[in-house]
C-alpha cells in the first residue's frame, strides 16, 4: 500500500526551529508525501525559510496567508491536503524518520483502525522499544483520563484517515486548546485506534509557546471545550465517563474562581455549569463524583477550598 500522506505544518515566528522541523518530514523514510507548509503571518524570516525548502521539494506546498492563529493554519492544511491519511506538525517540533511508516503499519494491521497514535519525548530517542495496543473508544477515553492524556489529547502525533475529516470536522478558530474542543468527535467516528509507546514525536519546550501559558483565556476556552465534552458523554449514556468530564469541568471553574474570583466571568461560566449539571442525568455516575457535585452546589467556595487542600497535600 502506498497511501499518500498529507503533513500539515503550521508557522508562525519559528525561524529558530523550522529547518529542523521541515529537514525531520523530508527524511522521512516513508517517501509518499505531501508536506504542507502553512504560514500563518510570520514577521521573521520563517516565510523565508518556507520558500528555500519548497524550491528543493517537489512535495512541499506553502500557502502564505494572514495571522489567524493556529486552527485557522491547520484547516487551511485541511481543505487543501489531497492525502489518503493527515498528520499534524508544530513547526517548532520535529518527528524521528520512521514516524509515518511506523503509524502507517499500525494503521494497517487492521481494516476498522482510523487513527494511529505513538508516543512522544522531548528530545530525539534513536532506540524505539515500545509496543503496540489496539483500543475501542471506551479504552482510549480510559486513555485519556489516565496515562496518556497528552498523547491522547493533542493534534499531533497522530495519523488520521481522511475519512475523520469528511464531515466537516475542523479546528475551532480563536480558540485555545483546539484539540480539545474536537477531540470527541474524531474518536466517536473510529471504531478501532491504534497506539505505539514508541516516542516517535519530539517537542520542544518553549518558555512563550501557548502550550506552556496559563491565562483567564486559557482556563475558559478549555472549560467550554470540557462542556461539550460533558455533553457528549451525556448524549452517549457514558456514566463512567461523564462522571470524570463532570469532575474536569468542576476544575475548570476552579481555576477561573482562583483568576477572577466572583468577578463577571466566574459568575458567567459557574451559571453555565449549573446549569448543565441540573440538565445531565447523573444518577448513575460514581458515587464520590455525586459527592462532589453536591458540595459544589451547596456552597462553590467550600468545595473550591476542599479541592484546594487536596491539590496540596
Amino acid at each position: 500500500m502506498n497511501s499518500l500522506v498529507s503533513i500539515i505544518v503550521p508557522i508562525f515566528n519559528v525561524e529558530n526551529y523550522l529547518a529542523k522541523c521541515i529537514m525531520s518530514i523530508r527524511n522521512q523514510t516513508y517517501k509518499n508525501l505531501e508536506i504542507i507548509l502553512v504560514n500563518d503571518g510570520s514577521t521573521d524570516n520563517s516565510l523565508d525559510i518556507c520558500k528555500k525548502y519548497a524550491r528543493l521539494d517537489n512535495r512541499i506546498k506553502l500557502f502564505n496567508q494572514k495571522n489567524g492563529g493556529l486552527s485557522k493554519a491547520r484547516n487551511t492544511g485541511i481543505n487543501n491536503a489531497h492525502g489518503d491519511f493527515y498528520f499534524f506538525v508544530d513547526s517548532d517540533d520535529y518527528i524521528h524518520p520512521m514516524l509515518i511508516e511506523e503509524l502507517l503499519k499500525l494503521i494497517n494491521y487492521n481494516v476498522n483502525i482510523s487513527l494511529a497514535i505513538c508516543n512522544y519525548s522531548s528530545k530525539k530517542i534513536n532506540n524505539l522499544p515500545g509496543k503496540m495496543e489496539i483500543w475501542d473508544q471506551n479504552q482510549f477515553w480510559k486513555n485519556y483520563y489516565g496515562e496518556h492524556y497528552i498523547s491522547c489529547v493533542v493534534a499531533w502525533g497522530k495519523l488520521y484517515s481522511k475519512k475523520l475529516f469528511d464531515s466537516g470536522i475542523r479546528f475551532d478558530e480563536g480558540k485555545l486548546h483546539e484539540d480539545e474542543y474536537i477531540l470527541h468527535k474524531v474518536v466517536d467516528q473510529c471504531e478501532l485506534i491504534a497506539f505505539t509507546d514508541k516516542p516517535l514525536y519530539f517537542y520542544s519546550i518553549r518558555e512563550n509557546s501557548i502550550t506552556h501559558s496559563e491565562s483567564i483565556k486559557s482556563y475558559i476556552d478549555k472549560l467550554e471545550a470540557f462542556i461539550l465534552r460533558t455533553r457528549y458523554f451525556a448524549s452517549q449514556k457514558s456514566d463512567v465517563f461523564l462522571g470524570k468530564a463532570i469532575n474536569s469541568d468542576l476544575f475548570m471553574l476552579w481555576k477561573i474562581y482562583e483568576n477572577d474570583t466572583y468577578n463577571e466571568k466566574y459568575c458567567k461560566y459557574k451559571c453555565i455549569v449549573k446549569a448543565l449539571l441540573n440538565n445531565v442525568d447523573i444518577s448513575n455516575i460514581n458515587f464520590m463524583e455525586k459527592i462532589k457535585i453536591q458540595i459544589f452546589d451547596f456552597n462553590d467556595t467550600f468545595y473550591y477550598k476542599l479541592l484546594k487542600l487536596k491539590n496540596n497535600l
